[in-house]
Parts: structure tokens; sequence; C-alpha cells
């Protein structure tokens, strides 16, 4: 599984999962870009999931559709992420910086205490 899945990075990875033999699932916000990512790479191999890594209802959905699809997820890529407003830390509205947190900082940290 890669979050993130929909940009340049994460449909690199992608690509290369698949030349190695894997199947993949991709996660990102931008519906309209996974398709187009979907159609490039082998549509057997890869899978789609419109998702926001920053909800947990999101991602449990995104375990379960990679257990439907696949059987489970063998190797996990955190490649989701946002970059705030540039500026002094000052000057950032707390909601913005919140977001960033949400999606860089906390969903990527949060699973590595549980079981």
């Amino acid at each position: 599984m890669i979050t993130g899945g929909a940009g340049g990075l994460g449909s690199s990875m992608a690509a290369e999962f698949i030349a190695q033999g894997a199947n993949v699932v991709l996660a990102d916000l931008d519906q309209s870009a996974l398709g187009t990512i979907k159609a490039i790479l082998p549509n057997e191999r890869v899978k789609v999931c419109v998702a926001d890594v920053t909800l947990e209802g999101d991602n449990q959905r995104l375990i379960e559709f990679a257990e439907e699809s696949f059987g489970g997820i063998d190797v996990f890529v955190a490649d989701a992420g946002t970059e705030g407003s540039i500026g002094p830390i000052v000057s950032q509205k707390v909601a913005e910086f919140d977001r960033v947190m949400a999606m860089d900082v906390l969903r990527k940290t949060d699973k590595l205490t549980e079981d």
C-alpha cells in the first residue's frame, strides 16, 4: 500500500513495485489523479482507493480494501503529505498547522504504538 499514491513519488514507487511482481493499493485524496495512474499501470496488479489518511475511519477502510483486494498488506509506504504556508511559525494559522501535523506526523506515527 502506498499513501499519496497519485503523486509523482508514489506512482513511481508503485510502478517499481509492480515491475518487481507486487500487487499495489494506491491511496490518495485525488480521485482523478488516481484514475490516471491506474490507466497507466497494469489494471490487474493495481487497485486505487480515495482516502484521507488523517481520518481513522478512512485508514480502517484502506486496510479492509487491501485485505479484500490482495489478501492483506505486506509493505506500507506512508508517502501522503502536505506542506503548510511558507513563513515564520508565529504567522501560521492554528487550523493550517493542525492540518499539516495531522497528515505529516500524527497519522504516520500513531500506528507505531498499536499491537
